[in-house]
């Protein structure tokens, strides 16, 4: 069945507190929907930024659309056109939180594992190592079965597991890449020379590349060990 994933990134006010309550809320409502398993609305996870690797205060939430782009023209039937009059009370009281935010329409790109394919797997962990490349439009999923067969290998031997592959659906030339993830793999990975080849490879076949780190939020359906603290 057709897939469609949603990557959501909220811009947090104040203090860090705030990003933990707003992440609570998002693992709230993905745990409302994962109650309901055949329900085509699925979160995979959310997550906290680590600042120290990209623009902070920031939650991350990951979802997928069980019936495709079907289901993405029904949410925006039950989230603008007809809402339900209890959206009204969680959206008072996010937006006390949140400044704005950004969102990616994806679609699965080369060798993508869906949401049952993760928990069938037992895929998890305290990070989520999550890589934006730009590349030349019409080489999106080129440069993903380049990651898939050269840096998967590689990643996975560290103890990375991969969460996903995306081709942003409504900007020509931006692809997506999740790994789940530990710190101690990590950290390996990132010394190692076998990153430092890649690189120089990945540097032929994009434009540019950025890689932040998110933390799990507590309950979060992939949290490994570690997560977010309350504070």
């Amino acid at each position: 069945m057709e897939k469609l994933y949603l990557t959501e990134r909220q811009d947090i006010i104040g203090l860090h507190e705030n990003r933990s309550k707003f992440a609570d809320i998002l693992v709230g409502y993905g745990a409302a929907q994962a109650r309901t398993p055949d329900h085509p609305w699925q979160q995979l996870g959310t997550w906290i930024l680590i600042g120290m690797t990209g623009r902070w205060q920031r939650t991350l939430a990951l979802w997928e659309w069980a019936n495709g782009w079907d289901g993405f023209s029904d949410m925006i039937v039950s989230t603008m056109i007809s809402p339900p009059r209890e959206l009204t009370g969680v959206y008072e009281g996010v937006e006390r939180l949140r400044s704005g935010g950004e969102c990616f329409l994806l679609t699965p790109g080369p060798h993508c594992p869906t949401l049952a394919d993760l928990v069938a797997g037992g895929v998890q962990g305290s990070l989520l190592v999550y890589e934006r490349a730009e590349v030349e439009p019409g080489t999106e999923e080129q440069y993903l079965e380049a990651v898939h067969a050269d840096w998967k290998p590689i990643a996975t031997g560290h103890g990375y597991s991969l969460v996903g592959h995306y081709v942003a659906a409504k900007v020509d030339g931006v692809v997506f890449t999740a790994w789940a993830a530990e710190r101690a793999a990590h950290t390996a990975l990132a010394r190692s020379p076998e990153a430092r080849r890649w690189r120089a490879t990945r540097r032929r076949l994009s434009r540019g590349w950025q890689e932040e780190l998110w933390l799990a939020a507590p309950g979060s359906r992939l949290a490994g060990p570690e997560t977010a603290a309350p504070f």
